[in-house]
């Protein structure tokens, strides 16, 4: 995995997770790209996409940092992220898909499953399950699950 510097500028490390994903995939979203981010705030992650150029659709229940609020390409819906969906264009659909919310893995699983199924997305996505006071159990149903997903 590369290093990833740390840029004192976003309002939270959580970008670093998904910049290593970028450089291993050697993709990132660029210049009017849409990406939507689930579970965004404070927003670390909203900074670096906002810098990219792309245009970002945000769901927290929790408030964004004022250095990213007002940013013109960014939309925040103060919602829950298991029932929210973007208003989207006519035949649009979401280049990237960010999840990073404070779920049970099962229930992060399951909102992902919603996006793939309700046929959201023409590109890639990005989830980060949280594994946090989980039996050793739960690592291995989630990566079943989840590669059950990505081979339908």
């Amino acid at each position: 995995i590369p290093l990833i510097t740390r840029d004192p500028r976003p309002p939270s490390r959580t970008y670093r997770k998904f910049q290593e994903a970028f450089a291993l995939l050697d993709d990132s979203p660029g210049p009017s790209q849409l990406c939507v981010e689930l579970g965004s705030a404070p927003g670390g992650n909203l900074y670096k996409l906002l810098e990219s150029g792309a245009k970002v659709l945000s769901c927290d229940r929790g408030e964004l940092h004022h250095s990213i609020s007002n940013h013109p390409n960014l939309t925040h819906t103060r919602a829950d992220a298991r029932t929210w969906r973007p208003v989207l264009k006519k035949r649009e659909k979401v280049d990237w898909l960010f999840g990073d919310l404070a779920l049970a893995p099962s229930e992060s699983l399951k909102i992902l499953k919603a996006w793939l199924d309700e046929d959201l997305l023409k590109g890639r996505f990005l989830w980060n399950f949280k594994f946090i006071g989980t039996q050793p159990q739960v690592y291995t149903e989630t990566l079943a699950q989840t590669a059950l997903l990505l081979h339908k």
